[in-house]
């Protein structure tokens, strides 16, 4: 619904795939940051921090940020080097002036979403199809179909609003349980006295 209401049918190919360069940078950083979020993180971090207290949560989150601020000059100078470039296997080829390399990068990034993807979407299923009672190959096939119907409308756009519309949604989530636990926990005190 957020991508029918908010973004219109996109037929050129530089605002399809790259948002006309001009996003904002608060909305594409709640992108990133819902990109970043996914089932395998949520499952390990949780663990981390339930079985090691705050050091495993720092050890888990202080790397993970650290590599997105680590990967900003890389970022920059790719950017600066190829200002017109969308993908890094165009980049990469452009700069080796290599088929191969652009193959090679092609490949390992293409095995790299589709992984990612079944991940995403088996865990997500697995656990709407357990709430609803939805059989699991149902749910997995709806949230496919969901991902690709909005993303045909208006590409990146389209992937990087419902990313931030999520992203707030988890925020007011997790601000919710954690007034909950504070509350039925004992209150404020018990995390002064630890």
């Amino acid at each position: 619904l957020s991508t029918v209401f908010l973004t219109k049918k996109e037929n050129n190919i530089e605002r399809f795939c790259v948002g006309n360069r001009n996003i904002g940078w608060f909305i594409s950083a709640l992108s990133i940051a819902a990109t970043w979020i996914w089932a395998p993180a949520l499952f390990t971090s949780t663990e981390n921090a339930y079985t090691k207290g705050f050091a495993g949560l720092f050890w888990f989150l202080v790397p993970n940020v650290l590599c997105l601020i680590l990967f900003i000059p890389f970022a920059k100078k790719i950017r600066k080097e190829m200002p017109e470039g969308i993908t890094l296997s165009g980049y990469m080829h452009k700069k080796y002036e290599s088929e191969a390399v652009k193959n090679v990068y092609l490949f390992q990034l293409g095995a790299l979403s589709v992984l990612s993807t079944g991940v995403q979407l088996l865990a997500g299923s697995k656990i709407l199809s357990m709430l609803t009672g939805i059989p699991f190959w149902m749910m997995t096939a709806i949230m496919a179909l969901i991902a690709y119907s909005y993303s045909q409308i208006s590409g990146i756009k389209a992937s990087i609003i419902t990313d931030a519309i999520q992203m707030i949604f988890m925020l007011l989530v997790s601000i919710c349980f954690m007034v909950f636990g504070i509350k039925n926990g004992g209150g404020i005190s018990i995390l002064a006295n630890g």
